[in-house]
């Protein structure tokens, strides 16, 4: 049991923005960046699918979901720490403590079929697990997953590995490979989603809403210009990926 993948149309989103732009003056800033960051961190074509397939067995699915991440919490007790119950998942290697002004670090990993490669999947955070807890750091590391089982097919990252040391993002990227690799769990090119794999959380916020809310700020900048071009589709579009392409080159994560 699969869905089709395929890239996010960029002119329904360009063609979003500009509607906000004109229709919404007090809310737009907000309604482009939530906007913006859904675009950029989900699979539209497998969300949409996903809800309208009337065979897909969603409490089924979330009770071996639930269950296989305890198994692997359990098997992975003796090191790491769990906790399931928020919008992700994340196991956290016990007796780490992150200082005051350290930054976030993040690697992302994007599975092409995570509910297909499902066995593939749940050996790969047991075996990371054991992969990460040998790199040596005095500083936090965690990862994550989605809690909810449809946003685990939907979500463009599949696994997030945080870390305060920006010096191991190069061991974290290659366990990461090894073990997904090992366990023939199938990447997807991220570049597909223009999205980074390795991101640093701002202070008040995530990597990923932080680049969607300085894209909101600068298409506000830019309102009348890009209005200007609403009714040229290929252009529309062409300009609001240029914007986010320049802010995600210039992104917490490129420092």
């Amino acid at each position: 049991m699969w869905y089709k993948l395929a890239q996010n149309n960029h002119q329904d989103w360009a063609a979003q923005v500009v509607t906000f732009l004109e229709t919404q003056p007090f809310a737009a800033e907000v309604m482009i960046k939530n906007a913006t960051y859904d675009h950029f961190t989900q699979r539209k074509s497998v969300k949409k699918q996903l809800f309208q397939d009337k065979n897909f067995d969603k409490d089924a699915w979330k009770s071996l979901w639930m269950n296989s991440l305890k198994q692997v919490a359990g098997l992975l007790s003796s090191n790491w720490s769990f906790y399931g119950e928020n919008s992700w998942s994340q196991f956290s290697l016990k007796g780490k403590k992150k200082p005051e002004n350290a930054r976030n670090y993040k690697v992302y990993f994007t599975a092409q079929n995570p509910l297909e490669d499902f066995q593939g999947l749940i050996q790969t955070l047991y075996d990371l697990g054991k992969k990460l807890q040998n790199i040596q750091t005095e500083l936090p590391i965690s990862f994550k997953v989605a809690t909810n089982v449809q946003m685990l097919a939907i979500h463009v990252d599949t696994i997030v590995i945080h870390f305060a040391d920006p010096n191991i993002a190069s061991e974290v990227q290659q366990a990461i490979s090894a073990v997904s690799k090992k366990n023939n769990l199938k990447a997807e090119d991220r570049d597909k989603f223009l999205r980074t794999t390795v991101g640093r959380d701002s202070d008040t916020t995530s990597d990923s809403m932080e680049l969607a809310a300085r894209f909101a700020r600068n298409v506000m900048a830019n309102k009348d210009q890009i209005i200007a071009i609403k009714d040229d589709p290929a252009t529309l579009s062409s300009t609001l990926l240029g914007i986010w392409k320049t802010i995600d080159s210039e992104g917490l994560h490129r420092k």
